[in-house]
């Protein structure tokens, strides 16, 4: 039996879960076109997780602190 490095399943494990982050946003995105930040992200809990729901929740935060920031240009 060959066993494979670890270094390449590490790889290909950070790149599953890099495509699926991408994903999960980009989902999240066009939900937001159509409903609230709270049904959208209640959506993503549903469709993939807690975790990314949370994940969705903290961009959201992210989002609007950038805006705010924009709004207070000296």
């Amino acid at each position: 039996m060959i066993m494979k490095p670890m270094i390449i399943t590490r790889r290909i494990r950070v790149s599953r879960l890099s495509d699926q982050c991408i994903e999960v946003e980009q989902r999240f995105g066009e939900l937001l076109e159509e409903m609230t930040n709270e049904q959208a992200i209640e959506h993503i809990r549903k469709e993939y997780s807690v975790s990314h729901a949370f994940a969705c929740a903290a961009l959201l935060k992210q989002w609007n602190e950038e805006d705010d920031a924009s709004c207070h240009i000296q």
